[in-house]
């Protein structure tokens, strides 16, 4: 009992999409071919040759030699990068970048998904083919999807890959989302986040299945362990909060209160036998039980 006690104590729940690496041998923008060679990558992120990059997207691009920095104008945004930098500029508001601008061979190289986004193209990957995919604000991504559908296929800028509903340039309805790390979620999204009901897969092999808001397991939900023990109650910000049942793999079950992951106030221990442990817990501690 002692050990189901401290397990119950060191519970905690984290709802990541973490950051991933992809490789791309080709990079086509609006059908056009602008980069086919060995792959320039770092931290998993995707470079594109800056000229012909710019000129495929029809943006304007700049360098400074002098500054080590570059400018690039779209339609209703600018953009500044800087070589080796750790935040751009869009429209002179400072932006964490998770990777620079780099040279390579005395070539420019700039952020694929990063410049991409927010000029307002979407990015799409075919990790079959390798291949990279740009497209503007008409959602033609080399193929288009099929509007009966309305399927879109995207590369996020957290390396993750999407695949469903899709309006103003996010995910929004039905869709599959899949982290580099293994991990994924299908279900509802609203504004890129997952909203309102789906399955989470943590790259362990754990599955949460239940309800969502604002990217957070909140609400109803069941989460089943790889090593059989599960947790079925009411979740908050992706903790357990609220009335909830943890069971054991050997039976025993644990029903109570849940407060940031921990059982909290009064609860009960069924254990195999049938015997019951009635008692009240603070911070995933028994403080009084018989």
């Amino acid at each position: 009992m002692k050990n189901k006690l401290l397990f119950l104590a060191t519970l905690f729940v984290s709802f990541l999409w973490a950051l991933g690496a992809a490789s791309a041998d080709t990079i086509i923008v609006n059908g056009t071919t602008v980069y086919n060679g060995d792959p320039v990558t770092e931290n998993g992120r995707i470079l594109a040759p800056l000229v012909p990059f710019c000129q495929a997207l029809g943006v304007q691009a700049q360098w400074n030699q002098e500054l080590q920095n570059i400018k690039i104008e779209g339609k209703d945004t600018e953009i500044f990068l800087y070589v080796n930098g750790d935040q751009a500029f869009v429209n002179r508001v400072a932006t964490p970048i998770a990777v620079p601008p780099r040279i390579v061979n005395d070539q420019i190289y700039i952020p694929v998904v990063f410049v991409s986004t927010t000029l307002g193209f979407q990015v799409s990957w075919d990790a079959d083919k390798q291949t990279v995919y740009v497209a503007g604000r008409t959602n033609d991504l080399g193929s288009p999807p099929d509007s009966s559908t309305n399927v879109t296929r995207l590369l996020l800028s957290d390396g993750s890959v999407y695949e469903g509903k899709v309006s103003e340039g996010q995910p929004n309805g039905k869709g599959v989302r899949t982290g580099p790390d293994g991990s994924s979620f299908s279900g509802d999204f609203r504004n890129g986040r997952p909203d309102g009901v789906g399955e989470y897969h943590y790259p362990s092999g754990a599955v949460y299945n239940g309800q969502f808001s604002n990217g957070q397991m909140n609400g109803w939900g069941i989460l089943n362990y790889v090593n059989g023990n599960k947790y079925e109650g009411n979740w908050l910000n992706s903790q357990f909060n609220g009335y909830g049942e943890f069971s054991f793999t050997d039976g025993t079950i644990y029903r109570g209160n849940f407060l940031n992951g921990l059982s909290e106030g009064t609860g009960s221990v069924t254990y195999p036998n049938g015997r019951i442990l009635n008692g009240t817990w603070q911070q995933g501690k028994l403080m009084e039980g018989r």
